[in-house]
């Protein structure tokens, strides 16, 4: 029984993620340039090591419609948007 219990611990660890909705494909792109792998289906990682250690972002707008996704960014204390 306690190998049941040590593999579910071992699964549950490995597929942590804390996913934030990106309906934006522009601002996804933008994020995935910038930190590689950090982009799930239309989600972003909030636990991807490069966002986490984010805390400046620039946007030059791309053709970036919708901003919604960007919370996952929740040690960014300054954010410059542009376009």
């Amino acid at each position: 029984m306690r190998h049941v219990h040590f593999c579910l611990a071992l699964l549950s660890g490995a597929t942590s993620q804390a996913l934030t909705p990106m309906p934006d494909a522009a601002l996804r792109n933008w994020a995935n340039g910038y930190w590689p792998g950090c982009i799930v289906g239309t989600n972003i990682d909030e636990t991807h090591p490069g966002v986490l250690g984010t805390d400046y972002i620039i946007i030059d707008a791309l053709g970036i419609q919708d901003l919604t996704g960007l919370s996952a960014f929740a040690n960014v204390t300054e954010m410059e948007i542009h376009g």
